[in-house]
């Protein structure tokens, strides 16, 4: 009896249980996409920004805090919009025909209307096109495999594989995927710009020194205004901004280097470097060599002379011992040597500057100089030199 009371029990609990009500809970955030939803985080139900009309290719379609498509990346342009979007083979846009009719098309009378995907439908009108009977009529751009030559490129899409449609219209969904120049997108492959998106470039990001960074209609940077500003490398020095611009050094020398001899140098950001400037100059022959004299012009032109034991930048050696002089630019640059003496034991020991920036000479030489007769072993000459190194005249005396 007990028994019986206690299986009659645990059946009732049993019936009780399974009256119990089941909750199903809808949770938008949960990544799920429940009854109602459009999407639900990264759950998107296969939708994507072309999928949902939109002609942005690129576009990024995003779910919303709602569960509800974020289409903000997709661009406004769409078929539905309210706007024919010539751009993007658009013929109509709902009752809008563009001022279009069956007539206007040459299709005789009818009623001309505007399909789902914004292209014509000329079903009503009288002379309409007879689909998939091989001949390409009317607004008809194709027939089955029938392209008459075109593809996605010639169309100005990128890439794609070009197909006819039902409505032997060109199905243009795999050329879209690829996008064109115009489309509203950057497709960064193929295009330097979209319109007023500049892929994040500027003037100053090319190199430029300033400017306004455009697009044209090929989706190419115009980059006139950027070069009225100029930018290192265009051969032309804008002080401004450059120390330098490749052979122009803007008049720097080795000075402004903290150097005296030699060139500086000019790299490929347009500022100076040290190139063969340095602070010492060392020149000579391969027997003894020495220096006596220096003076520096009003100019800052540096004149150096001595003596030299054998043929010194190429010039003729007499032998002995010759004299020399060596004038400088201001920047360091050797401008000319001149050499001349004996065959016996010369030196220059002195050098004065006079008017019209002729260089005197003085020293001593072991023979007849320049023509000059000789009064001994060692006796005294005074040369005389223009600016440009030419030698006006030597004088010689001793005992």
């Amino acid at each position: 009896m007990r028994l019986e009371r206690i299986i009659i029990t645990i059946g009732l609990f049993a019936l009780v249980a399974c009256d119990a009500p089941t909750k199903n809970v809808n949770s938008c955030g949960d990544g799920f996409l429940d009854p109602g939803e459009a999407c639900d985080g990264a759950a998107l139900a296969g939708q994507t920004c072309l999928s949902l009309g939109y002609y942005r290719n690129e576009g990024v379609l995003a779910c919303g805090a709602e569960c509800t498509f974020d289409v903000t990346d997709c661009g406004a342009a769409r078929c539905g919009d309210g706007l024919i979007q010539s751009a993007y083979e658009e013929e109509c846009e709902g009752t809008d025909l563009d001022t279009q009719s069956c007539q206007t098309l040459g299709l005789g009378n009818g009623a001309l209307a505007c399909r789902s995907d914004c292209r014509f439908d000329t079903t009503g009108c009288e002379f309409a096109s007879s689909c998939g009977d091989s001949q390409i009529t009317g607004l008809e751009e194709c027939e089955t495999t029938d392209l008459q030559g075109a593809t996605c490129e010639s169309l100005g899409y990128y890439g794609g594989i070009l197909t006819c449609g039902d409505d032997c219209r060109y199905d243009r969904v795999s050329c879209a995927s690829f996008g064109r120049c115009g489309d509203g997108g950057l497709q960064a492959t193929y295009e330097d710009c979209e319109g007023a998106d500049l892929g994040g470039q500027s003037c100053a990001g090319l190199g430029y020194h300033g400017g306004t960074l455009t697009c044209d209609t090929a989706c190419r940077y115009v980059e006139t205004d950027c070069e009225s500003f100029g930018r290192c490398g265009d051969g032309v020095l804008q002080a401004a901004y450059e120390a330098c611009e490749g052979a122009d050094l803007g008049g720097a020398t080795c000075r402004a280097l903290g150097a005296f001899f030699g060139t500086p140098a000019c790299d490929d950001q347009c500022a100076l470097q040290t190139g063969s400037c340095r602070a010492v100059e060392e020149w000579g022959s391969p027997p003894e060599d020495g220096v006596y004299a220096t003076a520096l012009s009003a100019t800052s032109e540096l004149y150096v002379a001595g003596y030299v034991g054998g043929s010194l930048d190429g010039q003729p050696f007499a032998g002995g011992r010759d004299i020399y002089l060596r004038k400088y630019a201001p920047d360091g640059r050797l401008l000319w040597t001149r050499q001349w003496g004996t065959a016996t034991e010369d030196a220059a020991m002195a050098i004065a500057l006079g008017p019209g920036q002729d260089v005197f000479v003085a020293g001593y030489a072991g023979a007849g100089l320049d023509g000059q007769a000789s009064f001994g072993s060692a006796d005294l000459f005074l040369s005389r030199f223009d600016a440009d190194g030419n030698k006006r005249w030597t004088r010689m005396w001793g005992s």
